[in-house]
């Protein structure tokens, strides 16, 4: 029996805004591409300011800009507008509240999910937020709100092995977020987020 749903914020309830992007490249240089050091990050399993830093010493960015321009990074990763939902999120939230499946979401950067979930018309209060640090602490601090075990929920991934391959090895159902149609059905994964429904 399913007694949680456990989201990743980034790549499956929300992603970068344009505006955000072009933010990024104007600190380092208009032809370095954040979405890149998205994506390379999700699979690194590093925590975001040890990634993002590395990628600002390849990038050539002056070990004395690294710091100040990481705490500007960080600001505007904070900011609810630098986020847009994805467009099946409110809906599939919707049908889990009526459904009574308590929801949780968990967030690599130091965003304001809530504040995006209120700025695309989300207002369930039956989610709960956490900054996740590493996976499993995220997984067991919500086991624990949920009084769930780890087998009584399901975490929906962005990346197969921070995500996916992690949530399995922590005695989670695991799905993976799969937009784009990358993977085929030895792993379980749903393109959009209401089709959640057919694991629940």
């Amino acid at each position: 029996m399913i007694r949680a749903v456990i989201l990743k914020f980034e790549g499956v309830v929300a992603h970068p805004a344009p505006s955000l992007c072009e933010y990024m490249s104007s600190l380092v240089h208009p032809e370095w591409d954040f979405d890149t050091v998205v994506t390379g990050f999700f699979a690194s399993r590093q925590s975001w300011d040890s990634y993002f830093t590395d990628s600002l010493h390849a990038a050539g960015v002056a070990v004395g800009e690294v710091l100040p321009v990481l705490a500007r990074a960080n600001r505007a990763l904070a900011q609810a507008q630098a986020w847009q939902l994805y467009d099946d999120v409110p809906l599939a939230l919707d049908w889990m509240s009526k459904r009574q499946v308590p929801v949780g979401i968990v967030a690599d950067w130091p965003v304001d999910a809530a504040g995006v979930l209120r700025k695309g018309g989300v207002t369930s209060q039956t989610l709960s937020i956490r900054r996740m640090g590493a996976l499993s602490d995220a997984l067991w601090s919500m086991a624990g709100h949920f009084n769930a075990s780890a087998e009584e929920m399901i975490y929906v991934g962005a990346d197969y092995g921070s995500d996916y391959e992690d949530a399995r090895t922590l005695g989670c159902h695991a799905l993976l977020m799969d937009r784009l149609d990358e993977f085929d059905e030895t792993v379980p994964n749903v393109n959009h987020l209401i089709e959640i429904e057919l694991y629940i």
